[in-house]
């Protein structure tokens, strides 16, 4: 069974009807004989680390820049102009991307090419632990919940040393085990996470205003304009390393999906550049799989065409990529093989203040261990998932129509 439950962004609120007779009775089970159960299961999930910890982050990231857009508004820096700001290294805000910048890159004048920089943490639960157990480095390394080495205990991640084993995550603890007896077992530090997470967001938001938090460890920031983003990336990886102990990959690209890709060649703790003059030969022996958002079932869809690599989808035309696709889906392929991507890096300066404002829903889940012995176990259940809903809605100040 898994529990879920929403509240929408208005005041008035629906009681929860009792049912008219007990469901049958069914087997006993963790959820109704483990004391605190809710609370042991968001302390060791990892789903729940990444959900939470990534809207604070969020609010963080907000918060920062809109801080940074205040203390460069045209009222605080009025005896500066911006050119004169940007050569001092002062905060400037560039107008047409409605970006703040603390620790202004040097920027191009006249220039709006747009340019993506993709940052991504190698082996993030990994690195944070061999940062303070230097023992660990070198070693094939694994993160789980509990640090429990039996059972149905799954790995959350993974040391390189580790995945040249044949380690993956989401693999069975005592199959990987089985595999390198050797392997070091670490049990996962979720408050050190989101404490080096912050510390990695912050410097982040010292060199752009735009910043997506994609996870706990890993950004897009909008760098448009940036003259040497090469030194830009190697600068904030630096910075990381520095402060937290911790290595990382970037990849850079005029946008997103070629951000994203040029991280991929970079890693491990490296760095990428691709352009739209390499992308074709970049990408000239790549599977279309790793183009975003080509799942399995386009990919086969593909394969019937004989289309494997992206070079071979850019033989084929729009118009026939369309029948076979649909109209969006075949546009969105065609672009994709030639590097073309609309999306963009969001969070700027006027997406700021709606970051929780336009929120159509407040939830949670409990996947593991649900089950009843009784109808009372259950209702009781049900109003320890509501208070943590309630409490979500607490800490962004809004409150639930519908549950």
């Amino acid at each position: 069974l898994k529990t879920m439950m929403s509240a929408s962004s208005s005041s008035s609120s629906r009681s929860i009807p009792t049912p008219a007779s007990p469901p049958p009775p069914i087997i006993l089970a963790p959820s109704s004989t483990i004391p605190n159960f809710l609370d042991q299961y968001y302390a060791t999930s990892t789903f729940h680390f990444l959900s939470t910890t990534k809207e604070k982050l969020q609010q963080f990231v907000a918060e920062r820049v809109s801080a940074m857009a205040l203390s460069s508004s045209p009222s605080s820096t009025q005896n500066d102009s911006p050119e004169s700001s940007q050569q001092q290294g002062t905060p400037a805000r560039d107008h047409n991307h409605h970006r703040a910048t603390s620790v202004p890159f040097p920027v191009a004048a006249g220039t709006s090419d747009p340019l993506v920089l993709h940052v991504d943490m190698d082996c993030f639960y990994v690195s944070v632990a061999q940062a303070s157990d230097a023992s660990l480095r070198g070693r094939p390394v694994a993160v789980c919940p509990a640090g429990r080495t039996g059972g149905t205990s799954e790995i959350s991640s993974c040391s390189y040393e580790a995945r040249e084993r044949g380690i993956k995550s989401r693999m069975l603890v005592h199959d990987a085990l089985a595999l390198c007896p050797n392997l070091e077992i670490v049990a996962c530090d979720y408050p050190k996470y989101a404490e080096v997470s912050q510390q990695i967001f912050e410097i982040f938001t010292q060199y752009s205003g735009a910043v997506q938090v994609v996870s706990v460890d890993e950004a897009l920031i909008d760098i448009s304009g940036c003259v040497r983003p090469d030194l830009l990336a190697y600068e904030i990886r630096h910075m990381i390393n520095q402060r937290t102990g911790c290595p990382s990959s970037a990849g850079i690209g005029p946008n997103v999906m070629m951000a994203r890709m040029a991280t991929d060649r970079a890693k491990p703790n490296g760095q990428f550049i691709l352009s739209h003059d390499t992308f074709q030969e970049f990408t000239k022996d790549l599977h279309v799989r790793m183009l975003p958002a080509v799942g399995e079932a386009t990919v086969a869809k593909l394969a019937a065409l004989n289309i494997e690599k992206i070079s071979e989808l850019r033989e084929h035309d729009k118009d026939g990529l369309q029948r076979h696709f649909g109209l969006k889906t075949g546009l969105r392929l065609w672009e994709l093989a030639h590097g073309i991507d609309h999306t963009h890096v969001p969070l700027q300066i006027s997406d700021i203040e709606s970051l929780n404002s336009n929120r159509k829903s407040v939830g949670t889940q409990v996947s593991w261990g649900v089950r009843f012995a009784s109808l009372h176990e259950a209702q009781s259940f049900l109003l320890d998932v509501a208070k943590e809903v309630s409490q979500r809605l607490k800490n962004i100040h809004k409150q639930g129509k519908r549950v």
